[in-house]
């Protein structure tokens, strides 16, 4: 038996303390990608996390495009109607803010996911952070598109190039904001839901020490 196997089992570490591990657990935890031991809803979530991520991330910083190089925007785009010039001060701080707080909460998830496919107490922590500010971001959008539902009816039928009826356009706004609340707070749910487990904690803290 080898120094390694000694001085491994002279640690310590009581079942409770360290319910799962085993040499070939704490040898093999440091695979990132392919890790056998890791839980497969585990891999899920990050895997998903990652690439949730990175995707929103880009696509909140995409819409300060218009904002940010309105030239280049006329260019690329003659028919796009500059809906930002019919903000007031503080409706046009809020259309920088939002995209910018939601390309932060993405790029939060992105980290989490890198840190949970590590098993690491950190990526399991960020993602308590993540899902704090996603729930959050949700719920301040939401309840700011319905305390300003009709200036937000008045700017989209502004975007809109061809006629358009305002009854039918104030329906499916209604319907579009009250469907996405809970849409959006899907993933989040499914992340604390497993996140929570018994054994998904015990692994992740098992790992973190190895």
């Amino acid at each position: 038996m080898s120094n390694a196997d000694d001085d491994w089992r002279s640690k310590p570490e009581s079942a409770a303390d360290l319910p799962v591990a085993t040499k070939n657990y704490r040898t093999s935890v440091r695979s990132l990608w392919m890790n056998p031991n890791r839980p497969v809803t585990l891999s899920l979530i990050a895997y998903g996390s990652i690439g949730i991520g990175w995707v929103t991330a880009i696509l909140q910083l995409t819409t300060l495009f218009p904002f940010l190089f309105p030239e280049a925007t006329r260019q690329l785009n003659p028919s796009y109607q500059f809906v930002q010039e019919m903000l007031t001060p503080v409706e046009y701080l809020g259309a920088i803010v939002r995209p910018l707080l939601g390309a932060l909460c993405s790029m939060i998830l992105f980290c989490a996911g890198i840190g949970l496919l590590k098993m690491t107490k950190w990526g399991r922590n960020l993602m308590f952070v993540y899902i704090g500010l996603s729930v959050a971001l949700t719920v301040w959008t939401t309840a700011y598109n319905l305390i300003t539902f009709d200036r937000f009816n008045e700017l989209h039928a502004a975007a809109v190039t061809q006629p358009i009826n305002m009854r039918d356009l104030e329906r499916s706004n209604l319907v579009r904001i009250v469907v996405m609340l809970p849409a959006l707070l899907i993933w989040p749910a499914i992340i604390l839901t497993i996140l929570t487990r018994k054994h998904v904690k015990e692994v992740i803290e098992a790992a973190d020490r190895s």
